[in-house]
């Protein structure tokens, strides 16, 4: 075999990419591990739980023979009781039997609302998941006619939500697509919380290259002549 050092591809510009509603508030991150029941439970640290995978086969002693290990986490570091990050590990000990509907791996999303960044007009506090192509939410009506792009994508549990799409097609014209929908925002509000007047900015990601860019409606550093 070859050592000689081989130069990257490099992605076509229009090929597809994806524009979704930049929310403001705290990364979060929920790592589910399915592993044979009653493994280590006695010496799992703090902030981890389990929950019994009761769709696997039950064992001879009428148990599941799996369970899922449920971690919260933020952007650097993991969360447990006393260490918690604006109550998002609490939510997730809660919620874990029906976050382990999002199946192994691990899961990003934004936790926001009440008493984090600009709070939304919230009571509550809300977790958005960030992989639209395998969530959606089925309450936001806005992207409804953007779902065709993504059919692998599911339902995501009732106790979380999933970030609006604001576009999904060719990027050939990416600059225009941009403006198209910081313009939607700054005129119809939040998405992500109807009619929130505030809403933070965009999220841009070039599927072919793997590249996720954000865009603020605030504060943005532009070139002169480059209208928003």
């Amino acid at each position: 075999m070859s050592d000689y050092p081989s130069f990257p591809k490099i992605p076509r510009l229009h090929k597809p990419v994806t524009i979704t509603e930049k929310i403001d508030g705290t990364n979060g991150l929920i790592e589910i591990t399915r592993v044979p029941f009653g493994t280590g439970s006695a010496d799992l640290p703090d902030g981890v739980y389990t929950v019994g995978d009761f769709t696997s086969p039950l064992g001879t002693d009428g148990l599941p023979e799996w369970e899922f290990q449920v971690r919260a986490g933020s952007r650097n570091r993991w969360l447990a009781p006393g260490a918690d990050n604006f109550g998002f590990a609490g939510w997730v000990s809660q919620n874990a039997v029906e976050l382990c509907n999002l199946g192994p791996g691990r899961h990003y999303g934004e936790w926001f609302g009440h008493g984090i960044q600009r709070g939304y007009g919230l009571d509550e506090r809300r977790f958005a998941l960030f992989n639209v192509g395998r969530w959606f939410d089925p309450r936001h009506q806005a992207d409804d006619g953007l779902r065709e792009n993504f059919p692998k994508a599911q339902p995501c549990p009732e106790v979380a939500t999933v970030v609006p799409v604001l576009y999904a097609g060719p990027g050939d014209d990416l600059t225009f697509a941009v403006r198209m929908c910081v313009r939607g925002l700054r005129s119809a509000g939040s998405l992500m919380v109807d009619g929130f007047p505030n809403p933070e900015g965009l999220i841009v990601y070039h599927q072919a290259g793997g590249h996720t860019y954000k865009v603020l409606l605030e504060g943005d550093d532009r070139p002169k002549g480059v209208a928003a």
